[in-house]
């Protein structure tokens, strides 16, 4: 893409520094301007859905040596979506879903949510 309609449609809010399968990729960027006159962009604060509002696309039982980027890409296909298993269990951390497999005595099960508005049978079809 040529670099000036590059900066106009990243003005526009059309492009996104992020990739597609990027959790930032939809929350908007803003420039905020400094004291000594300087400008920063950042991104705006994403919140995290709550799991009730994704649909159940499967549950996965732990083992021991998972990681939540290969069970991401067993299940929707991209290790970089690690981040909407983390949301369908309301965990912060990856690690928080893979360190403790066995939970009272069984492999702890996760989900793998789908994001919000997005029905389970559109997607399985």
């Amino acid at each position: 893409m040529d670099p000036m309609q590059f900066l106009i449609a990243q003005a526009a809010g059309l492009n996104s520094p992020f990739g597609e399968s990027s959790r930032y990729r939809n929350i908007p960027i803003v420039t905020e301007t400094l004291s000594d006159g300087g400008q920063v962009r950042r991104v705006l604060r994403r919140f995290l859905p709550q799991p009730e509002s994704m649909a159940t696309m499967s549950e996965h039982s732990i083992q021991m040596g998972q990681r939540l980027d290969n069970i991401a890409y067993q299940y929707l296909g991209d290790p970089e979506l690690f981040w909407q298993v983390c949301d369908a269990n309301r965990a912060m951390r990856p690690a928080e879903l893979t360190d403790h497999p066995i939970v009272h005595d069984l492999p702890r099960r996760i989900r793998i949510g789908l994001p919000p508005g997005v029905p389970a049978s559109q997607s399985m079809e």
